[in-house]
């Protein structure tokens, strides 16, 4: 035992201990944590609180309880930054560090098999809304198309219920579409394929 901590304490003077920035502790080796771009520690489930953990639950948390629906939309206008978070990018938490999201292996490496699990699942509900939305978007498309089908055929309907009106005896020709024809001296629909009339 004396020996394993010998060895530690070896280690830990070879290594240069930084701090995590949620716990605050002092003492970690780097390589159990992560480290955002701007230097910014966060242990990991090695040793320490997990911190990373936490702040990895945290985030998946806050996307589980946002609004699915409007994520699509939301993602395509977003900046950068949004569209990743809501694409389950987990950034550091210091307030205004604006480096980039911590990348998936190292939230792997650091993060608690739990952790990494509900991490894993997150990343897949903006492709599962975007797929949503294009589905949605092609029903609307579909039931739009069937309306304006629908009111062109009202339109049509009602077109014949006014010629009716105005002229109620008045037929079409049955080949040609030619109408309405009034009966006003021939009742031969026929005869007006190649009359001449006025001559």
């Amino acid at each position: 035992a004396v020996v394993v901590a010998a060895a530690a304490a070896a280690e830990a003077a070879a290594v240069k201990c930084v701090m995590c920035v949620v716990c605050l502790r002092n003492d970690f080796n780097p390589a159990h944590g992560v480290a955002c771009s701007a230097g910014h520690f966060l242990c990991g489930h090695e040793e320490g609180d997990d911190c990373l953990g936490g702040h990895v639950r945290d985030r998946v948390q806050a996307l589980q309880s946002e609004d699915k629906v409007s994520w699509a939309s939301e993602a395509a206008a977003a900046d950068t930054w949004r569209a990743a978070v809501l694409g389950g990018a987990v950034h550091c938490p210091w307030p205004g560090c604006g480096a980039a999201a911590y990348t998936d292996a190292s939230i792997a490496r650091h993060a608690a098999v739990a952790d990494w699990a509900q991490y894993v699942g997150v990343k897949t509900l903006l492709p599962i809304a975007l797929a949503e939305a294009r589905v949605y978007e092609q029903a609307n498309t579909a039931l739009a198309a069937a309306a304006a089908g629908e009111a062109r055929e009202a339109a049509k309907r009602l077109v014949e219920q006014q010629m009716h009106s105005v002229f109620p005896n008045a037929r079409q020709c049955g080949r040609c579409g030619a109408g309405p024809v009034v009966h006003a001296a021939c009742q031969d629909l026929q005869a007006h394929h190649g009359q001449q009339v006025g001559a």
